[in-house]
């Protein structure tokens, strides 16, 4: 897969719903040393991040279930400490990580998706870990890619706080790198005519 697909995500069931609330409600305890390292202490808004992140998570093992993908490995609703706490990827899918993030639409910041500076995803130029990127509004889809330079570009978040921790992958930019390889494809279909 070395370009990036579109795929439109179902909502989820009310039952889906509960489970990843009352896991963002359990979990943000062991979440909340982090977010304070980070300048955030607010924690009804740390129970909302567990829980739209838990929600993207659900949202796409659902499309790939529906999709056929057979060999899935479970969402993982167990809470962990902060020490254990990683890096490690939302799903195994035979021997492919696959690592998901969610941005809320809303009418402050363009749809986005935010990286720790420290991730290994952002590191390794040429990873062959898949990315689900989602988007949650009136529409919920999401973008399936490789981590690759020609697909994702980490930039600085829009909000200054963030910069010295964070990195940013914008849709915009996402969109923009799509149409130039479109573009170049079409340009190198009329140069071998």
């Amino acid at each position: 897969m070395a370009h990036m697909k579109k795929v439109f995500l179902k909502k989820l069931t009310k039952y889906e719903k509960a489970q990843c609330k009352l896991f963002a409600d359990h979990s943000a305890e062991t979440h909340i040393d982090e977010y304070k390292r980070r300048g955030q202490e607010d924690i009804d808004k740390i129970k909302q991040d567990i829980y739209y992140g838990k929600i993207g998570e659900m949202m796409v093992y659902n499309y790939m279930k529906e999709d056929g993908i057979k060999d899935v490995s479970p969402i993982d609703l167990n809470i962990y400490e902060h020490a254990q706490k990683s890096y490690e990827a939302d799903f195994r899918v035979g021997a492919h990580n696959v690592h998901v993030k969610t941005h809320v639409v809303n009418n402050n910041f363009p749809a986005s998706w935010m990286f720790q500076k420290n991730d290994p995803l952002t590191k390794d130029k040429y990873n062959t870990e898949v990315l689900f990127l989602c988007v949650l509004g009136r529409e919920c889809y999401a973008y399936i890619t490789l981590i690759q330079p020609d697909v994702i570009i980490f930039e600085e978040p829009m909000k200054v706080a963030l910069r010295e921790t964070k990195v940013c992958v914008y849709e915009e930019t996402l969109l923009h790198l799509k149409k130039q390889k479109q573009e170049q494809h079409a340009k190198n279909q009329l140069d071998k005519q």
